[in-house]
Formats: structure tokens, C-alpha cells, sequence
């Protein structure tokens, strides 16, 4: 016998029980229901929700909850990934503000990215008359949008 059929019983056919720990929540419905009391606790409390507190709560560690996600099934991913998703909710709340730092970083975790176009004009090299339209031309294009534009002659080292 090899492969998969080297841990059949000959006697049964039947493969062998699952050693180890036993589960430390008996369905996904129990987890959601002891997760949803945590973040009924946090909000009446008003503390922070976060998915290591989560697990503090539940008696377990973030990285049991992480194993629940990937190993036993889609039922009890379902309900670490809303879990997660109500933390990471939380979060978002708590960082848009009057200052974007906190949602620029939020975003970013998102993917996006702060991208900035750099042309080089050779404005080093362009007389004052036609770096003074070409700054006009620019600020017009770019008047009431999210840019700003600028025209910062190149330094050239001509060493």
C-alpha cells in the first residue's frame, strides 16, 4: 500500500480518525454568536474593536482564528472573514478625520498609491518668455482638480 490508501484500516476501510486538539468553537454559528457579543461589549463599552482583542475574548489566540479561516471549511471562513471585516470597519471609522493621514494610510493598505508625474521639460534650457507660458498652459489645465502644477526649472550639472 502507498499514497493516500497506506492509512486505510484493513480491517474497516474506513480512514482514521483526526488526532489532535478538538475544536475550540463546535460550529460556525457558535463563533458568530460569542464574536458578535465581543463587538456588542466594545461598542456599549466604547472600546476599541480589533481581531486581537477578538480572540482574547473568545479564550484563543489571533493565529487559531487565522487557522479557522484557512483549514476547517468555508462555513467558519465565512465567519473570520466578517469578523475581520467588522475590525477593519472599526478602524476605518476611527481614521476619517479632518487630517487624510489616516485614510491615506488606509487606502494604501488598499493598494492604491500616491503617484507623481515628473516632466521634464528642459526648462533649464527654455527662455524666460516660454517657461512663463508653459506654466500658464499647465496651471490651466490643472486649475480645480486634485493637482497642482508647477514649473521648477532642472539643475544641471555641467560639471
Amino acid at each position: 500500500m502507498s499514497g493516500q490508501n497506506a492509512h486505510i484500516n484493513k480491517d474497516t476501510g474506513n480512514l482514521p480518525k483526526k488526532v489532535g486538539h478538538p475544536l475550540k468553537f463546535s460550529s460556525p454559528a457558535q463563533l458568530k454568536t460569542l464574536a458578535q457579543k465581543y463587538f456588542n461589549r466594545c461598542t456599549k463599552l466604547k472600546i476599541p474593536i480589533t481581531i486581537c482583542d477578538l480572540a482574547l475574548a473568545l479564550g484563543t489566540y489571533r493565529d487559531v482564528l487565522i487557522d479557522y479561516e484557512v483549514k476547517y471549511g468555508d462555513e467558519f471562513a465565512n465567519v473570520i472573514k466578517w469578523a475581520k471585516t467588522v475590525t477593519q470597519a472599526y478602524a476605518e471609522r476611527r481614521v476619517f478625520g479632518p487630517n487624510p493621514t489616516g485614510a491615506i494610510f488606509v487606502l494604501k493598505n488598499y493598494g492604491w498609491k500616491d503617484n507623481a508625474i515628473i516632466l521634464d521639460l528642459g526648462l533649464a534650457a527654455m527662455p524666460p518668455e516660454r517657461q512663463k507660458e508653459l506654466s500658464g498652459l499647465l496651471k490651466s489645465m490643472y486649475t480645480g482638480k486634485r493637482y497642482t502644477a508647477s514649473l521648477r526649472p532642472s539643475i544641471v550639472n555641467k560639471g
